[in-house]
C-alpha cells in the first residue's frame, strides 16, 4: 500500500487512514553536516488513503523540518475539505488571495528554459487554453490528450483542460511506443503533442483525424501534417470568462497509463491511473499542510508530468499556497543543484535517486542549495 513516508530525525512516519506512528529507520539520514537542512522522505498516498483537508494561501512562517507535533506522532490538524473546488479553481483562488502580487509572484518556472509564468500570467493563459480548446470542439466532459514532458506549455494546456470542464489523457514521451494503443483507447476529442515525435503521432492522426467527429491534433511548436500549431492558436485565442460548466468534484481530471502508473494498476483497483478533481486536491492538500509551503517556497519536480505524483507532489500544492511551481525536463545532478541553488529552490519532489544525487553533490560541494529545505520522495510501501 502507498502511505506517507517521512524521514525525520532518524526516523520513518508511515501515514495511513487509520494509523499514525514512528518506526525506526535503518537507513541514515542524508542532511547537510552542522545544518537542520534534511532531505525527508514522502510517498504520495492514493486517494483513498486520505483524510479530508482543506486548503488556501497561509501567512509566512519559518520553515521547520517537520510539521509541528509530528515529533510526538500526533496528527496534525486536518480542517474540512472544499468540496466545490476543481483542479483549475486552486489558480484562480490564488490570485484572487493575494492580488496584489498576483503580477509578479512566479506561479510557475520552467527551469530547463528558464521560462516564468506569473500567477496573473497563468490565468490567462490557463483561459486563452481553454478557449482552444473549446474550439477544437472539446465538450465539457470530454477528452484532451496530451504527449507531455514536464514543461510549461503542457502545463498551461493541462490547465486548460481543467478549466473547460474536460479530462486530460496523460502519455509521456517515455511511452512513446504505446502513444496509438493508449490513445485510441482513449479516443480523445483533442491531442496536444510534442512535434519531435510526430512519426509516433502519425499513426493515431490517421485513425482518428478524419470521419464525422474527427479528433484535432495540435503540435506544440507549430502545425505539421494534417494538424494545427498549438501556440499559435493560443496566441489568437480570446480568453474564456467563464467555461460553459464546471467539472464537479468527482469527475475525473486525468487518466494516466504510463509504465509506472499499469505497475501499481496490476494490483489495485482501476482507478489506480485515475484521478478524480476531489483526489488531486486530497492529495496535494495533504502534501501542502504537512510540508508547511508558504508564498515563500519554490518546488523543482523532474518526474514525468504525465504520473500524478508530479501534479499531487509539486504543481497542485504550490499553487494551492502562492508559491513557485519548478519543472525540470532533464535531470543532471550538478546543473540541478545550480538551479535549485540560484532559484531559491526550498522543496525537491522526485525519485530516490534524485534524493541521492542530490546529496552527493551537496556532500562534495560542502553545502546544499542555499534555500533547500526539504525532499518529497515518490514511493510505494
Amino acid at each position: 500500500m502507498t502511505m506517507h513516508r517521512l524521514w525525520h530525525k532518524g526516523m520513518t512516519l508511515l501515514v495511513d487512514q487509520s494509523d499514525i506512528r514512528w518506526i525506526p529507520d535503518p537507513r541514515p539520514r542524508i542532511h547537510d553536516p552542522g545544518s537542520t537542512t534534511l532531505v525527508a522522505r514522502w510517498s504520495i498516498p492514493r486517494p483513498a488513503a486520505l483524510g479530508s483537508r482543506s486548503y488556501g494561501p497561509s501567512g509566512p512562517r519559518p520553515h521547520p523540518p517537520a510539521p509541528t507535533g509530528m515529533e510526538t506522532g500526533s496528527r496534525p490538524d486536518t480542517p474540512t475539505r472544499l468540496d466545490n473546488v476543481n483542479a483549475a479553481d486552486l489558480l484562480i483562488d490564488a490570485v484572487a488571495a493575494r492580488p496584489d502580487t498576483a503580477a509578479s509572484d512566479i506561479a510557475v518556472h520552467w527551469v530547463d528554459r528558464d521560462r516564468l509564468l506569473t500567477y496573473r500570467e497563468a490565468v490567462d493563459a490557463m483561459a486563452r487554453a481553454a478557449a482552444v480548446l473549446d474550439g477544437f470542439g472539446v465538450p465539457a466532459g470530454g477528452r484532451v490528450g496530451l504527449f507531455a514532458h514536464p514543461g510549461l506549455d503542457y502545463v498551461v494546456a493541462l490547465l486548460g483542460t481543467w478549466r473547460l470542464g474536460a479530462t486530460a489523457v496523460l502519455v509521456d514521451l517515455a511511452d512513446k511506443d504505446r502513444f496509438h494503443e493508449l490513445m485510441t483507447a482513449a479516443a480523445p476529442h483533442a491531442v496536444v503533442y510534442t512535434n519531435d515525435h510526430f512519426d509516433y503521432v502519425r499513426p493515431t492522426l490517421a485513425a482518428l483525424g478524419s470521419g464525422d467527429s474527427p479528433t484535432v491534433f495540435a503540435g506544440m511548436d507549430g502545425p505539421q501534417e494534417g494538424t494545427v500549431g498549438w501556440l499559435d492558436a493560443l496566441a489568437d485565442a480570446t480568453p474564456m470568462a467563464e467555461p460553459p460548466s464546471t467539472a464537479p468534484p468527482d469527475a475525473a481530471a486525468t487518466s494516466t497509463n504510463t509504465t509506472a502508473a499499469n505497475a501499481i494498476a496490476l494490483t489495485a483497483p482501476a482507478s489506480a491511473t485515475t484521478r478524480t478533481h476531489a483526489d488531486l486536491i486530497e492529495a496535494a492538500t495533504s502534501v501542502a499542510a504537512r510540508l508547511d509551503l508558504t508564498p515563500d517556497d519554490a518546488t523543482l519536480c523532474p518526474t514525468p508530468l504525465a504520473q500524478p505524483f508530479h501534479l499531487e507532489a509539486s504543481i497542485l500544492p504550490a499553487l494551492m499556497r502562492g508559491a513557485t511551481a519548478g519543472l525540470l525536463k532533464s535531470w543532471q545532478p550538478d546543473d540541478a543543484w545550480d538551479a535549485m541553488d540560484r532559484n531559491g529552490t526550498t522543496v525537491l519532489c522526485g525519485t530516490d535517486a534524485h534524493a541521492a544525487d542530490l546529496a552527493r553533490v551537496s556532500a562534495a560541494r560542502g553545502r546544499s542549495p542555499s534555500a533547500f529545505r526539504i525532499a518529497l520522495i515518490e514511493a510505494d510501501l
